[in-house]
C-alpha cells in the first residue's frame, strides 16, 4: 500500500508542477497583514500553525514582512513541521531558496516598509484536519544577526499562538511569542497549491518531495494570484 500511495503522490506532483493552473489555488489563508507589528526572523526561526480543510499539495508560500535596512537577506529558509504539544515538532519538509519575489506593497508601518514575499517549495503533500507549522527564517541558518526583518502579524484568528526558536537553532527550544500591542501573536501568510490529494507518503518521502523537487518547481514556477 505504501508503494501505491507514493506512486499516487508522484503522479499528483508531476501534474502540479506541469499544470498551468497549478499555482492559482489558495489552499489556506492565515490572514492578511494588519500593519500592527511583526516578529524578528533573522536571529530566530518564526513559526505559525495551520490546519488544511482538505488534503492538498502545497507548492507555494506567500507571507508579508516589515523591515528596515539591511532587512531582507536575499533568501529564505523554510520548514514544514508536525505538531508536538502545540509547538513545532519534527521537520517534515524544509528548503532554502533565493527565488523569492520580494515586492514592496507601498505601505509603511511606523518607520518600517512592508513587503509581500512569494516563493515555491516544490510539492509537499499534507493531510486535512492535522495541525502543521510553517517556519521561516531570513537567509541561511548560518546567518543569525539582527537584520530588522520582521514577519508581519495578522489579526487574531483563533489558532495557536506563533512560536520562535532563537539561535543557536540546533540546541534552543521553541517559545511562545508574547502579545505585542493588541494580542497580535498570529503571523500573516497564505499557502497555495493543488487541493484534493488523497494519498500522503511517510515523512521521509515528504522530505524528499519538499526539497528534491524544488528545482523542478522553480523551473515551472508561477506566482500565486
Amino acid at each position: 500500500m505504501k508503494k501505491i500511495a507514493v506512486i499516487i503522490v508522484a503522479v499528483a506532483v508531476t501534474l502540479a508542477l506541469t499544470s498551468p493552473e497549478a499555482f492559482a489555488t489558495l489552499i489556506y489563508d492565515n490572514g492578511a497583514p494588519n500593519q500592527v507589528n511583526g516578529f524578528e526572523a533573522t536571529r530566530a526561526i518564526e513559526a505559525d500553525d495551520f490546519t488544511l480543510p482538505a488534503p492538498a499539495l502545497i507548492t507555494d508560500v506567500r507571507f508579508w514582512d516589515i523591515e528596515l535596512s539591511p532587512g531582507y537577506n536575499g533568501s529564505i529558509t523554510w520548514f514544514i513541521y508536525d505538531n508536538n504539544g502545540n509547538q513545532p515538532g519534527n521537520t517534515l519538509a524544509t528548503g532554502f531558496t533565493t527565488l523569492v519575489t520580494h515586492t514592496p506593497t507601498g505601505t509603511v508601518v511606523d518607520v518600517f516598509t512592508e513587503f509581500q514575499n512569494d516563493f515555491s517549495i516544490g510539492a509537499v503533500p499534507l493531510l486535512a484536519g492535522t495541525t502543521y507549522w510553517l517556519g521561516l527564517h531570513n537567509g541561511p541558518l548560518t546567518h543569525d544577526t539582527f537584520d530588522y526583518f520582521y514577519w508581519e502579524t495578522t489579526n487574531d484568528n483563533g489558532t495557536l499562538n506563533s512560536q520562535r526558536k532563537e539561535a543557536p537553532f540546533a540546541t534552543s527550544s521553541w517559545t511562545t511569542n508574547p502579545p505585542l500591542l493588541a494580542n497580535d501573536t498570529e503571523l500573516a501568510f497564505q499557502l497555495y497549491g493543488v487541493a484534493g490529494v488523497a494519498a500522503v507518503p511517510e515523512p521521509a518521502t515528504l522530505f524528499l518531495l519538499g526539497s528534491g523537487l524544488a528545482g523542478l518547481a522553480a523551473w515551472r514556477r508561477r506566482r500565486p494570484a
